[in-house]
């Protein structure tokens, strides 16, 4: 079975979301209406923590505190809720609360491992993966808690992976990562499970699809013998192309959407250091958007689709980069799962 490793299957994995606040934004051309939402290690050091903040650093206001690392805040698209992680016993469990940080309340007990929670577009239900006695599977839950669902069921014999869901824009189609035919490959479902099929068949990687915002593509990473590339393909698997190509470990990787379509945010090594790129899908041109020397991880657009937010390395500074500046800001927070809040700023 060809499995990438997990610390290489992180790299591909980014995103998580913040609440509102009040006083007034600030104003200029370094800041965005829309407020960011991060991880953050709590004072004591031995719990992490969900807060958001302004594009520029300031205004940070903690959603959760207790003594429980709570992290990769994934907001709803209505605004209205926070999914989360809650950690017991070490071990990560599906939880959200209401976009001020009240009525925080648990949707699963399992006593696995669960994460890439994913809502659906219409704020009422959200999938997840599950690990369970080894092979990963895909549930569904609705935002109160009810109706859990095991959509993905493999072979019991065999320690597949099902994993990575993204719900399409119109909230019927799942897209997944599967090993469940030898290879890693990307598969497709109904909403509810039925008409599980694959979409890739090839002998390397392929990983953690992105829907296109109008959900006629899907973008995603493949990997082989150290060689990483983006492709985007049709949403029914047809007309793959490489939207990139790296020599060797000048890995192109972490692609997401800007919300018009019109282009790509990636982080590559072509540089030298791992920097932040953005790909015009139209024309096919790469422009390098940071010269930071360091290694940019996780980038996120706003909704507006005029800056860019990333961290120096997995736990780092983070930086915001208004796009048409090409000179990125540090905002003086450290953090990871970083996530743009859907409504702006009061």
């Amino acid at each position: 079975m060809n499995r990438l490793p997990l610390s290489l299957a992180a790299l591909a994995i980014a995103l998580v979301l913040g609440g509102a606040c009040g006083s007034s934004p600030p104003t200029g051309p370094e800041t965005s209406p829309y407020r960011l939402s991060f991880d953050e290690v709590g004072p004591d050091s031995e719990d992490t923590e969900i807060f958001t903040m302004r594009s520029d650093g300031s205004d940070l206001v903690q959603l959760t505190d207790d003594d429980l690392f709570q992290s990769e805040a994934r907001w709803s698209p209505d605004g209205s809720m926070v999914a989360f992680l809650v950690h017991h016993d070490g071990l990560p469990q599906l939880a959200v609360m209401n976009a001020d940080g009240t009525s925080s309340r648990r949707l699963t007990d399992s006593g696995a491992f669960e994460g890439s929670a994913r809502w659906s577009p219409d704020s009422r239900s959200l999938v997840f993966h599950r690990a369970i006695d080894g092979a990963f599977e895909i549930h569904s839950i609705n935002a109160d808690g009810t109706d859990e669902r095991q959509l993905t069921i493999d072979d019991p014999d065999v320690d597949d992976w099902d994993r990575w869901p993204s719900f399409s824009p119109d909230g019927s189609t799942i897209a997944f990562n599967s090993t469940r035919n030898g290879n890693e490959e990307i598969f497709l479902m109904n909403a509810d499970g039925t008409n599980q099929r694959q979409l890739t068949f090839n002998e390397e990687w392929d990983g953690v699809p992105e829907w296109s915002p109008d959900g006629a593509y899907l973008a995603f990473g493949r990997v082989s013998e150290q060689i990483d590339r983006i492709i985007r393909s049709n949403a029914d698997g047809t007309e793959a192309m490489h939207l990139t190509l790296s020599d060797g470990l000048d890995g192109d990787r972490l692609a997401v959407w800007s919300p018009d379509g019109r282009t790509m945010a990636f982080t590559s090594a072509r540089a030298g250091f791992i920097e932040l790129f953005l790909l015009d899908i139209a024309s096919g041109v790469i422009s390098q958007a940071t010269d930071l020397d360091a290694v940019v991880w996780g980038p996120v657009w706003s909704p507006d689709g005029m800056h860019l937010a990333f961290t120096i390395d997995r736990y780092g500074e983070i930086y915001v980069l208004p796009v048409d500046a090409n000179e990125a800001t540090p905002t003086g927070q450290v953090g990871e799962h970083l996530q743009w809040i859907p409504a702006k700023t009061p």
